[in-house]
């Protein structure tokens, strides 16, 4: 039995995304193999005109997100360490996973970019709002809406269970939905369907999300694989 960990990881004001980058792939995504990682996935921002970016109060930018399983919850937390970028801070989470929609197929190997663009959200309940009715608005109501709203290639459900330590933000999950393509995500009557769309999305995540405090960010995810290859 493995647990399904997340981190967000963010880069100092002064710190090139292209160097993080380069370090998290190839010096940092190892280690957490050596820890017993399987499914590991990474994904940096892209397009941030996209973006609803909250900076950090030092001015740091979230500049990755990363998934992996572990066979236990000692290992999740060593990786926390492992990603910590050397300018910058990593949050870890165990997350519960739900898969409402997959990818029909899949054509490129580990390691290689895949097509299309993800869009991560990271979200928390709106204030007041009750924990269940937060998560039966979510996945009850919100879920099917956006099936049948937006044009998902895929789409990845994670209720954050608990932090990986202490003083991390309050995140309640983090969503990734993925999209053919970049078109898909940017242009409203390509992501909405329809005016009637939006404004069912709009109302919906009105009643549930705090919407001062969300962030998204179009993302490129590349599937690293790991233990289990």
């Amino acid at each position: 039995m493995t647990l399904k960990a997340m981190y967000v990881l963010w880069r100092g004001a002064q710190a090139p995304a292209e160097k993080v980058e380069i370090e998290l792939v190839e010096r940092r995504a190892p280690k957490l193999v050596d820890l017993g990682a399987s499914s590991l996935v990474v994904n940096f921002p892209r397009l941030p005109e996209a973006a609803r970016a909250l900076p950090g109060e030092d001015g740091s930018q979230v500049a990755a997100l990363v998934s992996a399983r572990f066979p236990d919850e000692n290992a999740a937390r060593q990786a926390s360490e492992a990603l910590r970028p050397e300018s910058g801070a990593v949050a870890g989470y165990v997350v519960g996973e739900a898969v409402p929609l997959d990818y029909d197929r899949r054509s490129w190997p580990d390691g290689a970019a895949t097509p299309g663009i993800k869009q991560v959200t990271l979200l928390r309940r709106k204030p007041g709002l009750a924990y269940d009715d937060f998560l039966r608005s979510w996945h009850d109501v919100h879920t099917p809406l956006a099936l049948r709203t937006h044009p998902l290639w895929a789409y990845n459900r994670n209720v954050v269970e608990r932090p990986l330590g202490s003083g991390m933000p309050d995140y309640d999950g983090i969503v990734e939905l993925m999209f053919r393509s970049v078109e898909d995500l940017t242009e409203p009557a390509r992501f909405f369907g329809s005016q009637e769309g939006m404004r069912a999305i709009l109302h919906d995540v009105r009643g549930w999300l705090d919407l001062e405090r969300i962030e998204y960010y179009p993302m490129q995810e590349f599937m690293l694989g790991g233990a289990e290859n």
